[in-house]
């Protein structure tokens, strides 16, 4: 039995606008999915200049505006991250309760406790 990771591709489709106030739209390992959406979203903003509307977009965030702001509308391939064939139960708890729970920490009587979740750099 083979031990190997295999890479899983992460793609994400942006809309980016002239004001640097780039939309992250979707992001996916399933690349028809985004594709998808990206014709969905372009023939969205195509229309929107034709008709000269406001460019509306309902998700993943409710927000309209000039479609001429917009220069671009793009799937980028963001990574490629390893995907173990085994179950991690540890990887797992990390993703589900961030890393400060995987950390066996006790309290130091004489520190300070600040109020950050981490309780900061000792």
């Amino acid at each position: 039995m083979s031990t190997e990771e295999k890479k899983v591709p992460s793609y994400a489709l942006f809309i980016l606008r002239k004001d640097e106030q780039h939309i992250e739209v979707l992001m996916s390992s399933n690349y028809d999915e985004v594709f998808e959406r990206y014709k969905e979203v372009s023939s969205k903003w195509a229309q929107s200049i034709k008709d000269q509307s406001p460019f509306e977009l309902l998700k993943p965030v409710v927000t309209s505006f000039d479609p001429g702001l917009v220069y671009e509308v793009t799937i980028k391939l963001m990574s490629e991250t390893p995907a173990s064939r085994y179950e991690n139960p540890y990887q797992k708890q990390m993703e589900k309760n961030g890393l400060g729970s995987m950390l066996n920490r006790r309290p130091q009587p004489t520190a300070p406790q600040g109020d950050l979740l981490d309780e900061g750099y000792r």
